[in-house]
């Protein structure tokens, strides 16, 4: 796998070297191909695979669970509410107002927001992850930190997610703000712009890396419409509305005009390969923050990357 340049975008100097060295690492196409198979087998779930569709969807779940993470009794200003999810959705600029309602009502049918009790104070209707969302999060942090630790062996993040039921909200707190803090997917790297508005964008390049042998690097891969479409769970008209776009950002270029062949290109590979070398780091950099919370440290004040 060809190493890529530095990521664009740090705020922190040393995100680059620190990227690059994960990059190289020797268990780092296998940390890549846990994250991607382990991804395509979570969002095998139709419902999942909706509500996490592109970018804006993802968020407005990504958001929900980090307020519920900050929520503590003696604050009647944290916590999730409806209001505080738009406020923080609407900043990041990927959903308006309708889209983020919509998909807070689409949580809520599918148990995935429920209503908290009544608190103290009536007026403040708090919101609460229901199971599916809680289950659907803790399995990404689960295979990250499982890919984090083939990259940075002896971390103990892994194992006190095991054995402290509280340091994954802790975990998902310090995400939260991290995220907050960050420009958007389609600015931190810009090859992913044109698929991460597109419903099943990520997925489908996901999948397209997945589908090529190892070493992962730029190469030839049967991908027939008809079978991809089913297995991603997207109707043929949209999986051909992603690869168009992905066609259009230098991604893949198709080989057969009856789209049952495809050439993953440099770009593709080279951009996935960051932008899992930057999530590794940023859960390496929360997990550090997380744990010092957990033990009672205070955790110093950092740059987020």
């Amino acid at each position: 796998m060809t190493v890529p340049g530095p990521a664009p975008g740090s705020a922190d100097p040393n995100d680059a070297a620190m990227i690059g060295q994960i990059l190289r690492h020797p268990a780092f196409p296998q940390a890549m191909r846990l994250i991607g198979r382990r991804f395509l087998a979570l969002h095998a779930d139709y419902m999942v695979s909706k509500l996490i569709a592109d970018e804006g969807r993802y968020l407005v779940c990504h958001f929900a669970i980090a307020l519920h993470a900050g929520y503590r009794p003696e604050d009647s200003g944290s916590g999730l509410t409806l209001s505080r999810l738009m406020k923080q959705c609407l900043a990041f600029q990927v959903l308006s107002r309708g889209r983020v309602e919509a998909m807070v009502a689409l949580l809520r049918r599918t148990g995935r927001l429920v209503d908290a009790p009544p608190g103290p104070d009536r007026r403040i209707r708090r919101l609460l992850p229901g199971p599916p969302l809680e289950a659907e999060f803790r399995e990404r942090v689960r295979f990250h930190l499982e890919a984090l630790d083939l990259v940075m062996p002896g971390r103990p993040y892994l194992r006190r997610l095991e054995a402290d039921p509280d340091f994954y909200w802790a975990l998902e707190r310090e995400r939260g703000v991290y995220v907050a803090d960050q420009p958007s997917l389609r600015l931190r790297l810009p090859a992913l712009a044109a698929v991460s508005d597109i419903e099943g964008g990520y997925l489908t390049l996901v999948a397209l890396l997945d589908a090529l042998p190892d070493p992962i690097g730029p190469g030839d891969i049967a991908f027939p419409h008809v079978e991809t479409a089913e297995r991603l769970r997207l109707p043929r008209t949209q999986l051909r509305r992603v690869l168009e776009g992905l066609e259009a950002a230098g991604l893949v270029q198709p080989l057969a005009p009856a789209g049952h062949a495809l050439r993953v290109l440099p770009l593709a590979v080279e951009t996935m390969a960051t932008w899992h070398a930057i999530r590794l780091l940023r859960f390496d950099r929360n997990g550090a923050r997380a744990a010092a919370a957990r033990d009672g440290f205070p955790f110093p004040a950092v740059a987020h990357g």
